[in-house]
């Protein structure tokens, strides 16, 4: 009885086991979609090869078959497409060409053989997405919390039936919104949860992203199905969190004084007509829209939406920002809007309080006092050495009577013992020389 319990729980664990794990191991490696792929597989060991078969679902129809004896069976739909490398005795592995979207699918792979039985294998071909093959037509910028808005404009002049906004990453690509006609009009739906579009415009395609995180960072690309073709716009959304905005290389860095007016240059270095320009202040907080600029009549127009600033637009944007307090510091973005793709430029500005200005005032006069008195005692102490050092070539040119000398002062002592004992030639020699007084005669 109690080996029968056993085996019951052994039968359950193992039970669980294989649905927990069942996707992981029905799906073997992703394959990308592409002309000529491969779908590897190859019987690990050694026997006699009975038959191999492709399936794909959902109806789970052999698509190619494979039998040593009787030859190769292909689907109606893959006629002339697939081919069976056999590079081994055991491989079942196949080439697919002519590829479409629909050969997107979950392949699987079974290797009848003797006396081993049957192995079996889960190929999954993807459409994978090389994202740096893109380029796209617009660049938006937005902090993480924020909200986002990605425009879409088809530039032709056809009717337009459908559009749809995807999300590309390197697994493929996800429907984010579409947008179809409906009573005459395009009706927009969103399949993202903080996804909102907008399609009341008949050639605009607005998506708004709430509360972006750093996962809808990517590119995104509207597709427009017109009766005169498909028109595809790639947009890059960049979202940058409280890390990355502390830690972002800027253009240039200004400097101003609090209460002081400054200028931000921004410069706009690529070519292409500008038909928008948007100045944008990044902060702890989010995100303020402090000018723009657009084109009325063919010229570049400037607004502000702030008391305190004052733009001049052209290839060359200047910002001028009056009595500058604590709160204009930051990092400030300028979006450049061309026919040819948006380009954004850079400056953080800096603002010092006065009680810095002062601090660094009385740093610098401290510092100044502070050399000021080392060069004098430099020079101080060189005079003196210089003086001392003449007092004493002075002092051996006289004759010794009328020497002045310290009652340290002793002459120089040669030691006939002693090798290396040498006088200069400046140095004084001092004797005591007997004299002999003569007597004088008493008369």
């Amino acid at each position: 009885m109690e080996a029968v319990q056993k085996d019951y729980w052994y039968f359950l664990v193992l039970a669980t086991f294989l649905i927990f794990f069942k996707d992981t191991l029905q799906k073997g490696p992703a394959v990308k979609l592409e002309d000529g792929m491969v779908l590897a597989c190859q019987c690990p060991w050694t026997g006699n090869l009975s038959m191999v078969s492709w399936t794909k679902p959902p109806d789970r129809e052999p698509i190619a078959v494979y039998h040593p004896e009787y030859g190769v069976v292909l689907g109606p739909q893959y006629k002339g497409r697939i081919k069976f490398i056999r590079a081994t005795p055991l491989d079942g592995s196949i080439s697919v060409s002519n590829v479409t979207e629909q050969d997107i699918s979950v392949y699987h792979c079974s290797i009848q053989t003797f006396p081993k039985g049957s192995w079996t294998k889960d190929v999954h071909v993807k459409n994978i997405v090389e994202i740096g093959s893109f380029k796209p037509k617009a660049e938006v910028t937005t902090l993480e919390g924020d909200d986002a808005v990605l425009t879409c404009t088809s530039m032709h002049n056809g009717t337009i039936s459908h559009i749809s906004i995807e999300k590309m990453s390197t697994e493929g690509s996800g429907l984010v919104a579409s947008c179809k006609v409906e009573d005459g009009r395009l009706e927009g739906e969103g399949f993202v949860e903080r996804a909102h579009v907008n399609c009341t415009d008949a050639t605009t395609a607005s998506l708004q992203l709430t509360d972006v995180v750093e996962g809808d960072e990517g590119l995104y690309q509207c597709h427009f199905n017109t009766d005169a073709g498909i028109q595809t716009t790639t947009i890059l959304l960049t979202v940058h969190t409280a890390v990355k905005a502390a830690t972002y290389k800027p253009d240039v860095v200004v400097s101003v004084l609090e209460g002081d007016s400054v200028m931000l240059e921004f410069t706009h270095m690529h070519t292409g007509a500008v038909d928008h320009i948007s100045i944008e202040k990044m902060g702890e907080g989010g995100r303020d829209l402090i000018a723009a600029c657009t084109v009325e009549n063919g010229t570049l127009v400037g607004e502000e939406y702030t008391g305190r600033a004052n733009v001049e637009c052209g290839n060359l944007v200047l910002l001028h920002l009056t009595n500058v307090v604590q709160a204009d510091e930051g990092l400030y973005w300028c979006h450049f809007s061309t026919d040819d793709a948006v380009h954004t430029a850079t400056i953080v500005l800096t603002v010092h309080s006065t009680e810095d200005s002062q601090q660094l005032m009385y740093i610098y006069i401290g510092g100044g006092i502070a050399g000021l008195l080392l060069i004098a005692m430099t020079f101080i102490l060189t005079w003196w050495h210089r003086r001392k050092k003449r007092r004493e070539q002075y002092r051996l040119k006289l004759h010794p009577m009328m020497r002045w000398r310290s009652n340290h002062e002793q002459g120089g002592l040669y030691d006939r013992m002693k090798k290396g004992t040498k006088l200069r030639k400046d140095d004084a020699v001092y004797a005591n020389i007997h004299t002999i007084q003569q007597h004088k005669r008493k008369r």
